[in-house]
Order: structure tokens, then C-alpha cells, then sequence
């Protein structure tokens, strides 16, 4: 895993930003610059190991949740329950900020979890 890499991806996320899930998108000089940057630092690194374990096993696990963001706004839910939540970002908020709104769709997340499933 190599989180520190996803910076690497604001030029195609502007790129495919408004696009339909089968759109080709030619990539032009900013991302290939980006692409080749992660690609070299992904050679220099052993990346970062989150889990001692590789697989992850479900039983005991309180819930499972997926998380998106796009540049209108950020969403998750839960597959089990088929439940999800959505929020809109503010009018004029930057598309350039993709990386944040991942982080804040995690943290949302996280922090509704926490409220739903109190240890």
C-alpha cells in the first residue's frame, strides 16, 4: 500500500471528473509526469504495511462499510444493511481537493460507526 501516492492522482481525477464510468481519457503531459513520479517511488519503497495480517477475516467484525467521494460531495454505506449516507459540499468548493474529501468520506465513516456501534 502506498498512501502517500495518491497525490499522484489529482490530474487524472480533473481528467475523468464529469465523465461516464466508460469514457476513454487520454492522458496528457500532467498526468504522465505524475504517473511516472509515483511509478519511480513506488521502486524506491517497500510501501507501508497497515495489517499484520494479509487477509482480513469477517467473522467478530462489528461492520463493513464503503466510502467515495467526488468532487460534488462525499458518501458511505453500509452493504449489509444497505444504508448509506450522502453529503453535499459546499458551492464552490474546489474539484482539486479529491485527496481531502477521501479522507473526509473515511472519517465520516468512521466517526458514524463509532456512534452507531459503541464499544
Amino acid at each position: 500500500m502506498y498512501p502517500l501516492l495518491r497525490p499522484a492522482l489529482n490530474n487524472v481525477y480533473a481528467k475523468i471528473q464529469g465523465k461516464d464510468q466508460r469514457a476513454q481519457v487520454w492522458a496528457n503531459k500532467a498526468i504522465k509526469e505524475d504517473l511516472e513520479w509515483a511509478r519511480m517511488k513506488v521502486s524506491e519503497s517497500d510501501g507501508v504495511l497497515l495489517l499484520k495480517s494479509v487477509s482480513w477475516e469477517i467473522d467478530g467484525v462489528t461492520c463493513v462499510m464503503a466510502t467515495d467521494a467526488y468532487p460534488e460531495g462525499i458518501a458511505f454505506w453500509y452493504p449489509a444493511t444497505k444504508r448509506g449516507f450522502v453529503a453535499s459540499n459546499p458551492p464552490g468548493t474546489p474539484s482539486t481537493l479529491i485527496i481531502f474529501y477521501e479522507a473526509l468520506a473515511v472519517l465520516s465513516a468512521l466517526q458514524h460507526a463509532h456512534q452507531s456501534f459503541p464499544t
